[in-house]
């Protein structure tokens, strides 16, 4: 396993310290939540915000990576992608109407499932399996969407060449910045899609050993449902 886990880094040329990064994802996705959920008007929430799926999109690239078993890495997602999609969309359903409507609303763990069943297609180069990966990316209502298929495939396939890893990155996230804005920020209209650069200095960063930590990885995907039921409880108190 020690010798396994040297060559592992010898391939990855960024971060692979992500139980900081996973840490730091669920800090940014708290604030953005609140933000959109409370003060609606504060935009630097959800600046913030938007550097929690980059983070998220490159832990899985690495935990594919690590993983010795594909199939239940992908099963744990599916798991709980099902078990947090009431909570995911009581969030933003004031009745039950709104609540049936947003079924097709799929949450981030639908994303990083499929992120996950397309790196499996392409390193067993199952390409039928693939396109029809990229087929329910583009047309269903994922969170992300395609474009977050699209990043979760590039930090997997450039981990190992980190200047064409960030190049390629810094496009995809930059280039939300060419389409419309929908926020104001400081007196100009912008895209707050564009803000995901931000994330860019933790996935890149210099790893420091003393810094590591060790979290129960369940942890991480009990949070996400959990903190659902906890904002939704105190909007209905407050509000």
């Amino acid at each position: 396993m020690e010798t396994n886990t040297k060559m592992i880094n010898k391939v990855i040329s960024t971060n692979t310290n992500t139980s900081w990064l996973k840490i730091i994802a669920l800090i940014t996705m708290t604030c953005d939540h609140i933000g959109k959920m409370f003060f609606p008007k504060i935009t630097i929430l959800q600046i913030v915000g938007r550097i929690a799926f980059p983070l998220f999109a490159y832990c899985l690239a690495v935990g594919c990576i690590y993983t010795h078993d594909i199939k239940k890495y992908a099963s744990r997602l599916l798991l709980f992608a099902i078990i947090s999609q009431p909570f995911y969309i009581m969030r933003f359903s004031a009745n039950i109407n709104q609540f049936i409507d947003n079924l097709t609303n799929f949450n981030i763990f639908f994303t990083l499932f499929i992120g996950v069943l397309t790196i499996w297609s392409i390193r067993d180069k199952r390409w039928i399996a693939l396109g029809l990966c990229l087929l329910f990316a583009a047309f269903v209502n994922i969170d992300y969407g395609l474009a977050g298929i699209v990043l979760i495939i590039t930090f997997y396939i450039f981990i190992s060449k980190q200047k064409i890893l960030f190049i390629l990155v810094a496009l995809q996230l930059g280039m939300y910045f060419i389409y419309p804005g929908d926020v104001e920020f400081f007196g100009i209209k912008v895209n707050l899609q564009g803000f995901s650069l931000l994330a860019i200095p933790f996935i890149f960063a210099k790893e420091r050993k003393k810094c590591e930590i060790k979290v129960n990885k369940y942890f991480f995907y009990i949070y996400y449902p959990v903190h659902f039921i906890i904002l939704t409880l105190l909007k209905q108190i407050l509000m």
